[in-house]
């Protein structure tokens, strides 16, 4: 399981840098184990997500891209960081898939 979030972490910041770099790492490390495919699906999910590249920055960096209207845009993806493992959290949720699926129409 460890194996699987740790794959779709890189898989997903691979994504926004290019094919080739992605092309590398799949040559690299090889298939992912059918064990570990759940976990890595559900992190490449959440990691790619719109909603997450923006829980990710800083409160005053978020506040300069974008505002709410009433509402607090920072705390609009307070359950996205807490899900990050450089916070603690265990890389995806249930509740975290659900927030990046409702952008994706699913």
């Amino acid at each position: 399981a460890d194996y699987g979030l740790k794959r779709g972490l890189l898989t997903a910041l691979l994504a926004q840098v290019g094919s080739s770099a992605q092309a590398a790492a799949e040559a690299t490390y090889g298939p992912v184990p059918p064990a570990c495919q759940a976990d890595y699906n559900r992190t490449i999910e959440v990691y790619s997500s719109l909603r997450m590249l923006l829980a990710c920055i800083d409160r005053p960096m978020l506040e300069e891209l974008c505002c709410g209207v009433n509402c607090d845009v920072y705390e609009t993806f307070e359950e996205l960081r807490q899900v990050r493992p450089a916070n603690g959290g265990t890389g995806y949720s249930d509740a975290a898939l659900a927030t990046v699926r409702v952008d994706r129409g699913r």
